[in-house]
């Protein structure tokens, strides 16, 4: 039997958005910069293979500012190193 009758019922769920401070937000800019100009360059040559990379960057870097791995394009460069 399934205990999703012991749960709380969501009435309503609300985001909020929160502004990042100035140091943070200089570092996502330049993470993002170098992210998009990768992305770019590896849709220029016909992959996707980024486009997964972007996005869950992105969406984590705020969170998480620290103790990210370099990422690498399968087969290619390095995109990046000690930005992340």
């Amino acid at each position: 039997m399934c205990p999703g009758h012991l749960l709380k019922k969501w009435q309503q769920e609300e985001a909020i958005r929160v502004q990042m401070d100035q140091e943070l937000e200089e570092a996502y800019q330049e993470v993002e910069d170098k992210l998009f100009t990768a992305v770019k360059s590896a849709l220029s040559r016909g992959s996707k293979a980024l486009l997964g990379t972007y996005l869950n960057t992105l969406l984590s870097y705020p969170d998480r500012p620290f103790d990210n791995e370099s990422l690498a394009y399968p087969n290619w460069v390095e995109v990046t190193n000690t930005f992340l």
